[in-house]
Formats: structure tokens, sequence, C-alpha cells
């Protein structure tokens, strides 16, 4: 080392010899990962306490955001079940199918990070819309649990 080394020239030498080690970069990647998912799930519990808190005390204008997101893929339903609203068309809602615009719509109005888990169905058979598994890795890809 030359004798009018810093320590801040030194530590970014010794870093970027470090990182050029075979498997370091991964490890670096994987920690840094690991480090920006606990901060998402430290703000996704502070939301949750904040949505908690204002359950309790009945607030009319909410600060926090969704914690649990419920997308029907399909309103339909191949099946005719008679105790069910929609198989056995007892409900008004109209027969559709959610299209990728109106999937990136509503994805686009939320805070993804925030939310604790998303289900995707409701009053119909998700199964019956083919863009389905084009709506799945979306939520996987940030770590959303998602029920089917």
């Amino acid at each position: 080392m030359a004798t009018g080394d810093t320590f801040v020239q030194r530590s970014l030498r010794r870093a970027y010899r470090l990182a050029l080690e075979p498997g370091r970069r991964e490890r670096i990647h994987n920690w840094m990962e690991f480090r920006r998912a606990q901060a998402e799930d430290r703000r996704m519990e502070a939301n949750y306490e904040i949505l908690q808190a204002e359950i309790r005390a009945e607030a009319i204008e909410l600060r926090s955001h969704p914690s649990t997101l419920y997308i029907d893929p399909a309103t339909s339903c191949n099946l005719r079940c008679p105790f069910c609203p929609t198989g056995g068309g007892y409900t008004e809602i109209k027969a559709e199918i959610l299209k990728p615009e109106g999937f990136e719509k509503i994805v686009s109005n939320i805070d993804v990070e925030l939310l604790r888990w998303v289900c995707l169905y409701n009053w119909g058979e998700p199964l019956l819309n083919k863009h389905l598994p084009e709506y799945i890795p979306y939520f996987a890809d940030r770590r959303k649990p998602t029920a089917i």
C-alpha cells in the first residue's frame, strides 16, 4: 500500500477485491435483498398497526393502506351449485373475466409492498381466467403470499 493512502481508499480497495471473489457477489446481493426485505416488512407491519388503530378508533378518514387485496379474476362459474349465489344465479353480478388492462389498473392504484397477502378469488371461479398465470407472478415477484 502506498504511504499516503487514506482509510477510505484502503477500504474501497478491499471492498472491490472482496467483491471479485468467487461467489462473493451472490452473497452480497443476497444480503442486500435480505436487508431490503426486512425494511419492507417493517414498513408493512407499521402500516398494519396504523390500520388496526384506525379500525379500533372507527376512523372515517384513513391514513393506512389496505393490508389484504381481493381480486376476482372471473365473476362467473361453470358449476351450478344450489347453495352458491354465483353458480345458482342468485346474484346480479355481471359474469366477466378480468383482462390484463383491468388488472394493471387495479395494481397501479395500490401500494403492493404494503399488502400482507393477496386473494385471487371471491365470487367466481378464478381458473376460468386464461390470464391468471400472468397475475400470480406479479405478486410472487414482490414476495406476497397469494391464494387461489
